[in-house]
Parts: structure tokens; sequence; C-alpha cells
């Protein structure tokens, strides 16, 4: 894993929830952050938007936390190449 999209996509689900960075873990999951499904959408709209990638619906409903938000990136990332 990245650090920049680590920290990225900790930074973009700190805004999102309006929650200080330091709230938000990279083995946080979306129960605990209070995540829920729009707010998901929009996390994951924002990170396509941001770096010009598609992550796969399938994808989007399976990750229930930080982690799997930055894995489903790379994945999409590296098939961007």
């Amino acid at each position: 894993m990245s650090q920049d999209i680590g920290e990225r996509v900790r930074t973009i689900i700190a805004e999102e929830m309006r929650v200080p960075l330091e709230r938000v873990p990279i083995d946080a999951t979306f129960e605990s952050l209070k995540i829920d499904s729009l707010s998901a959408i929009t996390i994951v709209t924002t990170l396509e938007d941001e770096f010009g990638i598609e992550i796969p619906n399938e994808e989007v409903t399976q990750v229930r936390d930080v982690r799997g938000v930055i894995a489903s990136l790379e994945q999409a990332l590296a098939k961007k190449g």
C-alpha cells in the first residue's frame, strides 16, 4: 500500500464524515466510523474523480473498512496502468 494513497483515502473519509483525520485509522470499519451506504458512495465517487479511475460497483458493495477502500483503489489504479 502506498502511504500517499492511504493518507488521501483517510483524508477524504475524514472530510466526508466531518471528523478529525486522527479518528480515521487505517483499520477502522465503516460501522465504527458511522459510514452508511450513501456516505460510502460519496467517498468512492470522490476517490474516482480524484484519481481518474472507476471502481467496479461489485467491489464497492463489498468494502466495509478503510483498508478495503485503499485496496480497491490500488487495484483500479493498477488496471489503469
